[in-house]
């Protein structure tokens, strides 16, 4: 009779747990549809002191990472595949293809690391000012003894040194091509008090000077190559491009401290986020590698970062990530709600990587 009264128990309590389990569905779609986006992988969301994050940057299909004290490069998961220990006071890294140069700018410290950690490292001679990394040759400036700054170009385990140009004037940024022939360099000088940047393009199998270039009263903040003959230039006050190693192909100028943002793809478009001096509003411009306007549209003001991969910008807002077609003006943005203390977004297409004070996300 025992053993009967306790099956009659089960059958009475096996709706209720049905309806407990239904109910639980319920609550877990609804989270998940109203606190932000989806997280995938296995180890997302990564977890970080996200103040301590010096760099976010996608290496291939893994995500690389400095720290204030470590290097961490995660897989496509989520997973760690390894750390290494850095304790540089000002940790930059540049990533190529499966490979990264990790430097310690200001001081004389840097290293090469691939997708399984360390290959080789080296310590300068002088401090460091900036680097370039392409085709497995890192360029290195520093300080120099004789003269203001040095430029020394790298083979793939920093054993040789495969080309050394020395300038008086400060070296600001360098890039190398993809096949680690070529070389971009800006320095900084000034003029009779007026500041200029210079550009100047070399062939590391000669000490010749390609091309040159004077922008007068402005700053470059970013140089990159779009190919192994075509180079992109970004100044605060102009987007410009290099052709064929030696002449000016485009120039596009914008009025000083209008810049908020940019972002290079990966086949040369750009996109920037200005603000018009005449209306005060933000608006979105994207570029194809010639300097033509693809997108121009007004955008809400307050972003925080911008990437821009294959056919999708994606803007990082306060609460919020707003993905714009790179082709389509007329095009409704994709609207994906985050939380609000959100730092820094890095994309791959639509896929996008977030850097909170505590965690990095994937969605």
């Amino acid at each position: 009779m025992a053993v009967k009264r306790k099956r009659k128990k089960s059958r009475k309590l096996l709706p209720f747990l049905i309806l407990i389990g239904i109910a639980a569905v319920i609550a877990t779609v609804l989270v998940f549809r109203f606190a932000g986006p989806k997280i995938t992988g296995e180890g997302y969301p990564i977890r970080v002191s996200g103040l301590s994050v010096q760099q976010m940057e996608l290496l291939g299909s893994d995500l690389a990472v400095s720290e204030d004290a470590a290097f961490r490069l995660y897989d496509r998961s989520g997973n760690e595949r390894y750390m290494v220990e850095l304790d540089y006071s000002a940790p930059v890294f540049i990533p190529c293809k499966n490979r990264v140069l990790i430097y310690e700018r200001g001081g004389t410290r840097m290293k090469i690391c691939d997708r399984n950690g360390e290959v080789c490292s080296k310590e300068a001679q002088g401090a460091i000012l900036t680097c370039g990394f392409g085709g497995g040759r890192a360029a290195v400036a520093t300080l120099a003894d004789n003269t203001t700054s040095r430029l020394t170009v790298y083979d793939s385990n920093f054993i040789q040194e495969i080309f050394v140009w020395q300038t008086s004037s400060y070296i600001a940024r360098a890039a190398v091509s993809p096949n680690g022939r070529y070389l971009a360099v800006a320095v900084i000088d000034n003029e009779g008090g007026d500041i200029y940047t210079e550009l100047s393009v070399f062939d590391t199998k000669s000490a010749d000077t390609l091309f040159s270039n004077r922008y007068s009263g402005e700053v470059i903040l970013d140089l990159s190559f779009t190919g192994n003959s075509d180079i992109l230039v970004l100044t605060d006050r102009s987007l410009s491009g290099v052709t064929g190693l030696d002449r000016m192909d485009f120039q596009v100028s914008f009025d000083y401290g209008t810049l908020k943002a940019s972002s290079c793809s990966e086949d040369g478009r750009t996109a920037l986020i200005h603000t018009k001096i005449s209306d005060g509003k933000d608006y979105l411009y994207v570029y194809d590698k010639n300097g033509e306007v693809l997108v121009e549209r007004q955008i809400d003001t307050g972003a925080r970062s911008l990437s821009f991969s294959r056919s999708v910008v994606s803007v990082l807002y306060e609460d919020q990530v707003l993905q714009y077609s790179s082709s389509d003006a007329e095009a409704e943005p994709a609207r994906t709600g985050i939380q609000s203390d959100s730092l820094k977004i890095v994309s791959s297409g639509s896929t996008c990587y977030l850097l909170t004070s505590e965690e990095i996300q994937k969605f």
